[in-house]
C-alpha cells in the first residue's frame, strides 16, 4: 500500500492543473487509452508498476489498444485524474470496459471520486470479480461531485489475476463529455519560430568566458532573487551549467547569497569553509544529492572567490527536512547557556524518534497524537529560546544565538509535515525561509539552487509563493532534458547511484519538441507569452521532472511559460559524478 499511496499522491500533484473550459468538455486524459506515451505505456496515466501494466494491441475493446494489468505477482494500481472545479455539483457517470480471463479469478475495484489515497471513502466504486464468460463487460460508476471537491481521480486497483481496461468515457448530467484531442507537438511553422528564438548555450566553459550567457542579464535585470532549477538532482550538465550561471550572477550582476534546497546544519559547515577555509571541502554536503564532483568544483571556486573579494559569498539553506543535526547543535548550545533546559530538548528528540517522518510518504493516522505532541513541544522549545535569547547572549556569541533560534524554528517547521501535508506545506515553509533570508540580508541578492518543482510557479509550491509575494523581484529559470542517465535513488532502501536511465520523451511532450531543435539552448519564455506562434508553450503540455528518487516515466502537465521566465534545454543527460 505504500507504493499505491505514493502513486495516488503523485496523481493529485501531476493533475492539479488539468482544467476544463466548460462542464461538458474535458482536457485530453487519454480515456480511450489509444495514445501511447513511453514504450508500452498510455499517456497521462500513472501506475504502481509499469512492467506489470502494459498496453495490449492484440486484445482490445475498441481503438488501437487496451491496458493489461497483471496482478498475479503483486497488487497493481492504475489511475488518471483532473481538476474537479468545473464539475462541482454535477452528476457524472464513468463508464469503462473490463475483460478478464475465463480461467482466472481476477479481483479488482474501480473507483471514481476525489481520491488521494486508498481507501477512498468519498469516492464511488464498483467491484470487479472474475472470471467472466463474456468478452468485455461494461462497468459504470455514478458520482455526484460535491462543491468542495478539488480533483477527480479514476483508480483501478487489481488485487489478483489479470484485467484488461479499455474505452473509458464520461457523461455529465446525462450528456456525453467531449474529451479534447491530444497535443502531438508543434507544427512546422511553430517549430521554425522556436528555432529562431533559442540561444545556443554551453554547459561548461571557463568562468571568464560567458558571452553565451548574455541573454541572462536582461532577463534578470534588477531582480534580487533568481531561482535556478534542475529537472533532475543528478544530471552532470545541470550542475555544470548552473555553476556557470552562478558565476555569471556573482561576477556580472552582484549576487552574494547562495541558498540551496538543504537544511541549515549541513550547509553551515559549507559556509565555514567558504568564509574561513575550515574543513575539508571533499567531505562537505555528505549524504545529500549535492555530494558530487560538480558541486565540489563550485565550492572550491566560491572559496577562491572569497579569498580576494571585498564582499564575500554566503552559503546557506532554506529547507526543513532534517532535525537530528540541528537538535544536536541545539543541545550543545543549551548545555552552555541553560543546562536545566536540556531535558525538554531530549524529550523532543525522543518524541521525533517514535514516529516516522517521511517527506513524501504516506501519513499514519494512528500516529497523529504523537505528531501533534511533537509539534506542540517543538513550538514550546522555540518560544522558550525566543524568550531567553537576551539571557543566552550573556553566555553565547550573537551568531550562536541566531543559530539556536534558526535551528529551533526549522525543527518546529519540520514537525508540521505529517500534520499539514508534505507537498504544499514544505514548499510554503521554504518560501517563508527564503523571504526571511532576504530580510536578514537587506540590499543583497540571492541565488536559489533547487529542483524545478520548487523553483517554478507550480500551484502551492515555493516558486508560486515567491512570485505572489515578490512579483518581478523573483526570476525562476528551469532546466529540462530529453533522455540519458542521471544519479538518483533507484528504490526504497537503496543508496544514491549513478546510471539510472531515462528513456526519450514521447511525441506530444515539451522535451520531444525541444529535441527537434537540438541544443543545449536557452529560451526566454517571456517572449513566448506574447507570440502567437508560441501559444503551445503557453498552455499546459506534458513535461518530466525527476526528483531524488528514480521515476523516469512520471510526467506532469504544466504551462512552461507560466512556470519559468526562462528555460535551458539539454538534449542528453549524463549522471552527475558522485563523491
Amino acid at each position: 500500500m505504500h507504493r499505491i499511496s505514493i502513486v495516488l499522491r503523485s496523481l493529485w500533484f501531476l493533475s492539479a492543473l488539468l482544467t476544463s473550459a466548460a462542464a461538458t468538455n474535458l482536457p485530453f486524459q487519454n480515456l480511450q487509452l489509444d495514445t501511447p506515451g513511453f514504450p508500452g505505456q498510455p499517456r497521462d496515466w500513472v501506475a504502481s508498476d509499469r512492467v506489470a501494466t502494459q498496453l495490449d494491441t492484440t486484445l482490445k475493446h475498441g481503438g488501437s489498444a487496451s491496458l493489461r494489468i497483471d496482478a498475479s505477482a503483486a497488487p497493481q494500481l492504475v489511475a488518471t485524474g483532473w481538476e474537479a472545479a468545473p464539475w462541482r455539483g454535477q452528476r457524472l457517470q464513468l463508464s469503462a470496459f473490463i475483460h478478464t480471463q475465463p480461467d482466472q479469478a481476477a479481483q479488482g475495484v474501480l473507483t471514481f471520486g476525489p481520491c488521494t489515497s486508498l481507501p477512498c471513502p468519498a469516492g464511488a466504486q464498483v467491484t470487479i470479480s472474475g472470471p467472466h464468460h463474456l468478452d468485455w463487460i461494461q462497468m459504470t460508476v455514478p458520482f455526484h461531485v460535491p462543491s468542495t471537491a478539488q480533483h477527480l481521480s479514476v483508480v483501478l486497483t487489481v488485487s489478483s489475476g489479470t484485467l484488461w481496461l479499455d474505452d473509458l468515457s464520461l457523461t455529465a448530467n446525462g450528456r456525453p463529455v467531449v474529451e479534447a484531442a491530444p497535443f502531438l507537438g508543434p507544427d512546422a511553422h511553430q517549430l521554425t519560430w522556436l528555432k529562431t528564438h533559442v540561444h545556443p548555450i554551453r554547459t561548461a566553459a571557463p568562468p571568464q568566458d560567458d558571452s553565451d550567457l548574455a541573454p541572462v542579464g536582461p532577463l534578470v535585470g534588477d531582480a534580487p532573487i533568481v531561482g535556478l532549477g534542475e529537472g533532475t538532482h543528478g544530471t552532470h550538465a545541470f550542475f555544470t551549467l548552473k555553476t556557470r550561471l552562478v558565476q555569471f550572477l556573482v561576477q556580472r550582476r552582484g549576487f552574494r547569497i547562495f541558498a540551496i534546497e538543504e537544511s541549515p546544519a549541513l550547509v553551515d559547515a559549507v559556509n565555514s569553509y567558504l568564509q574561513r577555509g575550515q574543513g575539508a571541502p571533499e567531505a562537505l554536503l555528505y549524504g545529500s544529492v549535492w555530494h558530487t564532483q560538480e558541486m565540489l568544483a563550485l565550492l572550491k571556486w566560491m572559496r577562491m572567490y572569497n579569498t580576494t573579494a571585498a564582499q564575500k559569498l554566503t552559503f546557506t539553506g532554506f529547507d526543513l527536512r532534517s532535525t537530528l543535526p540541528e537538535l544536536t547543535t541545539l543541545q550543545e548550545l543549551v548545555t552552555k547557556a541553560e543546562p536545566a533546559y536540556l531535558q525538554q530538548l531530549q524529550q523532543l528528540r525522543d518524541g521525533l524518534s517514535t514516529a516516522p517522518y517521511v517527506t513524501y510518504g504516506p501519513i499514519d493516522p494512528h500516529k497523529q497524537p504523537v505528531y501533534q505532541a511533537n509539534r506542540a513541544l517543538a513550538a514550546t522549545v522555540l518560544l522558550h529560546l525566543q524568550h531567553q535569547q537576551r539571557a543566552y547572549r550573556r553566555v553565547l556569541s550573537a551568531p550562536q544565538v541566531e543559530t539556536a533560534l534558526l535551528y529551533a524554528r526549522r525543527v518546529w517547521q519540520f514537525t508540521g509535515m505529517p500534520l499539514f501535508g508534505p507537498y504544499d506545506y514544505r514548499d510554503q515553509m521554504m518560501a517563508r525561509n527564503v523571504e526571511d533570508l532576504a530580510r536578514a540580508h537587506p540590499g543583497q541578492k540571492l541565488i536559489l539552487w533547487a529542483h524545478d518543482i520548487h523553483v517554478g510557479r507550480l500551484a502551492g509550491r515555493m516558486g508560486e509563493v515567491l512570485s505572489r509575494d515578490l512579483g518581478a523581484k523573483y526570476v525562476p529559470i528551469g532546466t529540462l532534458f530529453n533522455d540519458g542517465t542521471y544519479s538518483a535513488i533507484p528504490g526504497a532502501g537503496h543508496a544514491l547511484v549513478e546510471g539510472n536511465v531515462a528513456p526519450p520523451m514521447y511525441v506530444g511532450s515539451l522535451e520531444q519538441a525541444f529535441a527537434q531543435v537540438g541544443g543545449p539552448f536557452f529560451l526566454n519564455l517571456r517572449t513566448v507569452r506574447t507570440a502567437p506562434e508560441a501559444a503551445w508553450l503557453n498552455t499546459p503540455q506534458d513535461v518530466r521532472f525527476i526528483g531524488q528518487s528514480a521515476a523516469p516515466q512520471e510526467t506532469d502537465r504544466e504551462n512552461l511559460a507560466h512556470l519559468f521566465d526562462a528555460v535551458v534545454f539539454v538534449p542528453h543527460s549524463t549522471s552527475s559524478l558522485l563523491r
